[in-house]
């Protein structure tokens, strides 16, 4: 008897070719993936950008009333913005857009829902008021993430001496 049989060296054979055959496949997929995530609109924005925006923004909201905006990027139906407060801010209702809060920095609290107390339009889909009856408590510390639907009354509260920095994706809401 001939050692190693034919099946066994037609076995192994075959198992060199599909161990060789899955490696091309997985360098093509991973090929694909990169030239995919290296198309044309890709943006990245590193966080050497993200903290440079934030040190303007605290400037900036030091000279006013606490809170400063600095825009990211705007997309079709979507435009995020960095925002860092080391105040409270007044109701803030959108009547045109879900907002979602990412918390990249310090510590607040965001009061949702309830109804807004002393409402003033601020101009067409954005309303304002003094304060919230009957609203729920959302901490916002790194890491968590606040989503708030169209229609919903937000207060945010910065503890004394503190900061929240985050950033804020406002998502337009279909019309119904």
């Amino acid at each position: 008897m001939k050692w190693p049989p034919e099946e066994l060296i037609y076995s192994k054979q075959r198992l060199i070719l599909m161990n060789r055959l899955c490696t091309c496949l997985i360098f093509g997929c991973l090929a694909v993936a990169r030239g995919i995530a290296q198309s044309p609109g890709v943006e990245t924005f590193s966080s050497e950008q993200v903290s440079a925006l934030e040190k303007s923004l605290r400037a900036e909201a030091d000279a006013s009333n606490g809170t400063a905006t600095g825009p990211i990027a705007k997309y079709p139906g979507f435009y995020t913005m960095l925002v860092f407060r080391d105040k409270g801010g007044e109701v803030e209702i959108h009547n045109q857009f879900d907002e979602i809060m990412i918390v990249v920095g310090g510590k607040a609290t965001v009061v949702t829902g309830g109804t807004a107390q002393n409402v003033r339009t601020l101009k067409p889909g954005e309303l304002r008021g003094t304060s919230i009856e009957g609203g729920m408590p959302n901490p916002m510390e790194k890491g968590n993430m606040v989503h708030i639907p169209v229609n919903t009354p937000h207060q945010v509260f910065v503890p004394a001496g503190g900061s929240v920095t985050y950033i804020d994706v406002k998502i337009e809401h279909p019309k119904s």
